[in-house]
């Protein structure tokens, strides 16, 4: 039986939308995609519900299942004792997450809906064979939202008359349509966003690394039009070199639409590049070939993680539970078996007590007399060990003072030089509230702002610098007056 589902995503200021369909096990069509750009004070976060219903009309859906491709996921990886892991179910695990991920994305557990996946560690690897078992580790890929923009979403969905299954973070999705495509070959895929550009390396249909570059649409298309920066040429060469065997490059994403960049990146790839083939089935049911940009991969992406489900869909974050665990909320009987066990236990527990005290009573004026006994003792001890505390403390303090002495004395001064030139590279637009230093090389930058392209612009310029080696936006929020709050992680180089 055929299975088809609707995909949303919002990129740039164009809200689109793909229709892909699933025959038996891996037979995938694109039935229609399409796009629509969004009003000049349209949310770009939430899509409105009379965009979402216009725009599902155009591609032939009205109702039913969808899912979302959105930012607002943030992805990161954690490391996690392979031992604990492996003992978890799906719904452990994304639980356990949710704490370790907290300093990492800024998003508190408690207020944190989370989804994470992990690829068995290799059992032939030389590293791992060298670990004890107690040690190893595995990377767990981690997507996360916040709970309360999660509802938000799902009831705007709602109000459009689709049933939010998942929301995908768009670092996951990008690539899914080009490994689908060439099972069985090594590829490498390039998303050019507005703000940033992904790279990742494919094997047999499985991603083997993934990074994230200071690259958009518009400075290649700049390098395109003849204006040097050796910055940017670097990283373009970077990506080059990193391209397994001899496809070419594939580009998707926002670049994607920009002939100009295309050619560009073809000429200067020693595998050559080109845009990613969208096809999709015409009225009989055929695979043809498509103009569209490239554009769609995020969300044609998400749509076949969904429809292909298992270890595909593990990384879409959802509030709904496992089936198992809806049976124990729904089973009304248990907690009347419940009291019945736990009177019966404290019936038992009741006589057991009263055998407990009358010995205790006993043990307990043999015990009073040892106490005393022992409290002169004690007393001499905790004198010496309160001594010895102090002594391990002086003897700390002197080796810091050494070790400043040596190595660290002039580095107070470098860092402040090179923490001041951060306001170099604020925008007009941008105000400050905080700047927070969590670590010996890491700020945290607060503030708000008139536009969400500036903190983007402030976040770019700050890495564009030396002294700075990355600097990301951690937290971005909408306040009552309108304006864009927003957190910047700043860590500077050693």
């Amino acid at each position: 039986m055929a299975k088809k589902i609707i995909a949303f995503a919002i990129t740039g200021r164009f809200l689109q939308a793909a229709v892909i369909k699933k025959k038996g096990k891996s037979n995938i069509e694109i039935i229609d995609f399409a796009q629509t750009e969004l009003g000049q004070d349209a949310d770009l976060s939430i899509p409105q519900t009379e965009d979402l219903v216009q725009l599902a009309e155009r591609v032939g859906y009205r109702s039913g299942q969808a899912v979302f491709v959105s930012s607002l996921v943030q992805f990161t990886d954690v490391q996690l004792l392979q031992k604990k892991v492996e003992y978890l179910k799906q719904h452990q695990l994304n639980e356990s997450v949710k704490w370790e991920v907290e300093p990492l994305v800024g998003i508190s557990g408690s207020n944190a809906i989370t989804a994470a996946s992990y690829d068995a560690a290799d059992e032939n690897d030389v590293d791992l064979l060298l670990m004890d078992d107690e040690e190893q580790e595995v990377s767990v890929n981690v997507s996360v939202i916040e709970s309360n923009v999660y509802r938000a979403l799902k009831k705007r969905f709602k109000s459009a008359g689709f049933s939010l299954q998942r929301i995908f973070p768009p670092d996951v999705c990008f690539y899914v349509l080009t490994a689908n495509n060439q099972p069985g070959k090594k590829t490498a895929v390039l998303d050019i966003g507005e703000e940033f550009a992904n790279f990742i390396v494919l094997e047999d249909q499985k991603p083997t690394s993934i990074n994230t570059y200071a690259l958009n649409a518009e400075s290649i298309l700049d390098l395109a039009m003849g204006i040097p920066q050796p910055e940017l040429e670097k990283a373009i060469e970077h990506i080059f070199s990193q391209i397994p065997g001899e496809d070419p490059l594939v580009i998707t994403g926002f670049g994607s639409q920009d002939i100009r960049i295309i050619e560009y990146l073809d000429e200067h790839c020693p595998t050559g590049a080109k845009g990613l083939p969208i096809k999709k089935a015409d009225s009989l049911g055929k695979s043809s070939q498509s103009q569209s940009s490239a554009v769609f991969a995020n969300v044609i992406g998400a749509a076949i993680r969904e429809l292909n489900g298992g270890n595909d869909i593990k990384l879409g974050v959802t509030d709904k539970e496992i089936l198992s665990q809806r049976i124990k909320k729904s089973a009304y009987l248990m907690p009347l078996i419940g009291v019945s066990f736990l009177a019966v236990l404290l019936l038992l527990h009741y006589a057991f007590m009263r055998y407990q005290r009358i010995n205790y009573e006993d043990q307990i004026v043999e015990l009073t007399a040892r106490i005393e006994n022992n409290e002169a003792r004690k007393a001499k001890y905790d004198k010496l060990q309160s001594a010895l505390s102090k002594l391990d403390q002086n003897v700390s303090l002197t080796k810091k003072k050494i070790k400043y002495i040596q190595v660290g004395s002039d580095k107070g001064i470098e860092q402040l030089t090179s923490f001041l030139n951060v306001f170099n590279s604020i925008p007009r637009n941008i105000v400050l509230s905080k700047i927070e230093q969590k670590h010996e090389n890491r700020f945290e930058i607060s503030g708000t702002s008139s536009d969400l392209d500036s903190v983007g612009k402030m976040a770019l310029g700050l890495q564009q610098n030396e002294w700075c080696k990355s600097a990301n936006i951690v937290n971005v929020t909408e306040n009552e007056y309108r304006r864009i709050s927003f957190t910047v992680l700043m860590q500077l180089e050693r």
